[in-house]
């Protein structure tokens, strides 16, 4: 009964990978939109190709859209573009939040957790790691324990619906 409970996790914990990339893409897109638009009010040249390349950086754990947005904000600020530097902030802060709390949701809800559950666990292990590496354990752990719930589930599930066949043959 173990062995087959591993082999049943080890092979939803793969689908839940798929999921957890899936989820990355997803709010890698959503972000792209919303820097789209940004940089475009912004009257940034070019801003579509620069969302784009923003959005495929934003797909690497840990560093994200923050390794282009922030320095970039900086730099704006210390030419004396205040107005655009500041913009350029709070843009960054926008789709950061932005990614912080639909990815957890859109992989909650693939992996059948609560998206509550796997935004807490998500911000826990930012809290108590550091916000990088949390941001990259967090929904890792999130989706190994909506697997492991799920296979649970179905195990015991089963469990009940052999002792059900077994009550009936006595």
């Amino acid at each position: 009964m173990k062995k087959e409970f591993l082999k049943k996790y080890l092979k939803e914990a793969g689908l839940g990978l798929k999921d957890l990339l899936r989820a990355l893409v997803i709010s890698s897109i959503i972000n792209f939109v919303v820097l789209a638009i940004g940089l475009g009010i912004l009257k940034i040249k070019y801003f579509i190709l620069i969302a784009l390349l923003i959005a495929l950086v934003d797909l690497l754990p840990v560093l994200g859209a923050g390794m282009v947005m922030i320095p970039w904000a900086i730099i704006e600020i210390f030419m004396g573009n205040m107005k655009l530097g500041f913009s350029l902030g709070i843009l960054f802060a926008l789709t950061f939040i932005i990614k912080q709390v639909i990815e957890p949701i859109i992989l909650g809800r693939s992996i059948g957790l609560n998206p509550f559950l796997t935004i807490l666990i998500s911000v826990s292990f930012m809290i108590f790691l550091s916000p990088g590496l949390g941001a990259l354990v967090g929904p890792i752990v999130s989706m190994m324990i909506g697997t492991f719930l799920e296979v649970r589930k179905a195990f015991e599930f089963e469990k009940n619906q052999d002792e059900k066949i077994e009550d009936k043959k006595s």
